[in-house]
């Protein structure tokens, strides 16, 4: 943290400003003491703020406080983003919490030991977070696909073509855009449930494979070293496996970060004529 920020924090203490308000209304109240009151909260001020901001405690403490925000702020925002979730989803992910947290209770047998299993289970954070990540997108795109109605784009492109011999070649043009525009619009619906079968087939595997290592671990008594090869080889073949899924997503033009913008198109594309 910048120098700066520990200075800020000083100033900002409680205390500090209690004290600079209580001064403040001395000085306010009984405008004889002015002349004595500014010079000496000026001075002590600034011994505060010259030595309090580089200490060590204060410093430690400053951190302390941040960090903790920090953490409440994430959780605050995974909360929200949980809450996005479908029902489903939510449970299973909430599932996989407990499952993982079922296998760190119980390497705890291992004694000195368990640390081998416990370093290995920490990598499956990075597949509850991609569970959760594909979830909150796939419910997005599920709700879209909800409130569209597909037989309606396609009755309007039936309808304009049957118009087009019929009408002057300006109206042509037009209907003949307004068609590719609809037809272009259906090729997206086709790319979004492509995505949502891909990233359900995937969020299935992560959980089952996660009950999977729960029913191994919990019930065939491996050792330490055991449990944290049989964890390691699991994760790494998911993660594998999460990378080919976002491969395939990227091959029907529907990554991670670019469904939203596919969205907003669709959104913005309106049945014209």
């Amino acid at each position: 943290m910048a120098e700066s920020n520990y200075l800020r924090a000083a100033f900002r203490n409680g205390y500090n400003l209690v004290f600079l308000g209580g001064m403040s209304l001395l000085g306010l109240l009984n405008w004889d003491l002015l002349p004595l009151v500014l010079p000496v909260v000026g001075a002590l001020e600034g011994i505060y703020l010259l030595t309090v901001p580089g200490a060590k405690w204060f410093q430690r403490k400053v951190n302390l406080l941040e960090a903790i925000r920090k953490k409440e702020a994430q959780a605050h925002a995974k909360a929200q983003v949980i809450q996005g979730l479908s029902n489903r989803d939510r449970e299973t992910y909430e599932e996989l919490k407990r499952l993982k947290q079922g296998i760190v209770d119980h390497s705890g047998r291992h004694g000195e030991a368990a640390d081998l299993v416990l370093e290995a289970l920490g990598r499956l954070d990075q597949l509850t977070e991609a569970y959760l990540r594909m979830g909150l997108i796939r419910a997005e795109c599920v709700r879209y696909l909800g409130e569209t109605d597909v037989r309606a784009i396609e009755e309007d492109i039936r309808r304009l073509k049957r118009e087009l011999p019929n009408v002057s070649p300006k109206a042509q043009a037009l209907k003949q855009q307004n068609v590719e525009i609809l037809e272009k619009r259906l090729e997206r619906l086709n790319q979004i449930r492509d995505y949502v079968e891909v990233v359900t087939s995937q969020q299935k595997a992560i959980a089952d494979a996660f009950r999977l290592l729960n029913d191994q671990i919990l019930t065939l008594g491996f050792t330490a070293e055991e449990e944290a090869g049989l964890i390691s080889s699991e994760i790494d073949r998911l993660i594998t496996n999460v990378g080919e899924t976002e491969e395939a997503i990227k091959k029907i033009s529907v990554d991670m970060t670019s469904v939203r913008k596919v969205l907003g198109e669709l959104s913005n594309s309106a049945s014209l004529g």
